[in-house]
């Protein structure tokens, strides 16, 4: 006889505890899981997002299995079963919702890929707010949650075949940023034309696959910055950039800040 799948009541999760915060009716909980963990099909009580700031790891519900890596974020209905297999050390910020909020919880009953969406944007300004915090940043956390929590019950119908190819690209791009990538090099991987795939990404996540390579290094990059005292200039290599000017630049640019001051 198969074992009953356990259930977790309200703000209890596997892995250990980092750091949490609750923003209104959000409860945010940094975890770190080990290498090699592997967590047995469950379920949990209430609602929540996955946010995976660092690793990578498997993850089967229903009939698919996906596989994480950074700045991957996974909506998971209350009740929804799943199992995961952690391939690397693990860091991810969970944010579950209070079942007290008045929401039609029916439109929110499917498990969502959030990078198979438009909301890589915001994606990305989650997990900003939660590494570098002010004394907005509950706030910020609490109103991005419900803009994410919105796109998820406004899922509609089956994905497309243009969605699903982009949501690849996005895959290969998480796997292979630190890498010399380009468009052309994506899409030989899917044996499609760069100018198609160019624009069914641009639908799909309303930015270009240039501007998706170098979020995906900027994310990579301030995680190990903050991390660890690993120096700039080999972080900026293992990233994807040029040289350490290249990756100062950038992160000027985009977040006005410089990589050391990420270190204060």
């Amino acid at each position: 006889m198969t074992p009953t799948p356990a259930q977790l009541l309200p703000q209890t999760l596997h892995g250990e505890t980092v750091r949490s915060a609750q923003c209104g009716a959000v409860t945010a909980t940094e975890k770190l899981y080990a290498p090699g963990t592997r967590l047995p099909r469950h379920s949990h009580a209430t609602s929540r997002f996955c946010l995976l700031l660092s690793g990578a790891y498997s993850e089967s519900w229903q009939s698919s299995l996906r596989t994480r890596r950074p700045g991957a974020l996974t909506f998971h209905p209350a009740g929804e079963e799943h199992s995961s297999l952690f391939h690397s050390p693990v860091r991810c910020v969970h944010l579950e919702l209070s079942p007290a909020l008045p929401l039609p919880w029916k439109s929110l009953s499917q498990p969502l890929d959030c990078l198979e969406r438009p909301l890589a944007g915001q994606v990305r300004r989650l997990q900003l707010e939660w590494e570098d915090q002010d004394d907005f940043s509950l706030l910020a956390l609490e109103s991005l949650t419900y803009d994410l929590l919105i796109s998820a019950g406004r899922t509609g119908p089956p994905r497309s075949v243009p969605t699903v190819l982009a949501g690849l690209a996005m895959e290969i791009i998480q796997e292979r940023f630190a890498a010399p990538l380009t468009l052309s090099d994506i899409a030989h991987s899917l044996d499609v034309h760069p100018v198609y795939l160019a624009r069914v990404f641009r639908q799909a996540f309303r930015r270009s696959v240039g501007d998706a390579i170098r979020d995906a290094r900027i994310q990579f990059a301030l995680a190990e910055i903050r991390r660890n005292t690993t120096p700039l200039a080999d972080i900026a290599l293992s990233a994807g950039f040029t040289d350490q000017s290249h990756m100062t630049r950038t992160l000027r640019r985009f977040t006005g800040r410089t990589p050391s001051q990420f270190r204060v």
